[in-house]
């Protein structure tokens, strides 16, 4: 009867191992993404969701996660480094109590995370290897220094705009009001 379809068999409960798959994946979302604690994850898995877990499990399940994913890494990095534009930032990342920078480069269709040891130029280089298109960042001066289009992020010029607003001085607050403005006005532009 199930000739020519697709059938799963089901595994009995004596036999079964480990988690699956969309749990595995919060975990390593929880732990990964969100940078919590194998401790975090545990009490979020007893807490929240009534499963309770050993920290070796929630180990055991993290590592099958980056085993699966590890294949994807250079198509992501590919993808990117295609892209014509990139949006870039990077930030402190604590990884076995150590600090290291969480790179990132965004694209209209994939996010592409790298870590390394420093915030500078050699991570920089080695983040958007041999692209050349347009980059959109904060002012860091390592993109300041980028000699390709550059867009400065409109988050932070708003944030900018916002604080001369808020100035004491009538000159410099007047001149935050209309930057403001004007960028607001051209924040649907971009849409």
């Amino acid at each position: 009867a199930d000739c020519g379809r697709w059938s799963k068999a089901r595994v009995p409960a004596e036999h079964a191992t480990g988690y699956g798959p969309r749990f595995s994946a919060l975990m390593a979302e929880v732990a990964g993404a969100y940078g919590n604690g194998r401790r975090i994850v545990q009490t979020l898995c007893a807490s929240v969701l009534q499963v309770p877990i050993s920290l070796g499990a929630i180990q055991t399940g993290l590592d099958r996660v980056a085993q699966a994913i590890e294949p994807h890494y250079p198509a992501i990095a590919t993808q990117v480094r295609h892209a014509v534009v990139n949006y870039i930032d990077e930030t402190p990342w604590f990884l076995a109590r150590r600090l290291q920078w969480l790179w990132v480069r965004v694209s209209d269709t994939a996010a592409f995370y790298m870590m390394h040891p420093h915030r500078s130029q050699e991570a920089f280089a080695a983040l958007i290897d041999a692209w050349a298109g347009i980059l959109v960042s904060d002012g860091y001066g390592v993109y300041r220094n980028w000699v390709q289009a550059r867009q400065t992020c409109r988050a932070h010029l708003i944030r900018a705009a916002r604080g001369l607003a808020e100035r004491q001085h009538v000159a410099l607050a007047a001149c935050g009001t209309w930057a403001l403005a004007e960028l607001q006005r051209l924040c649907p532009m971009a849409t």
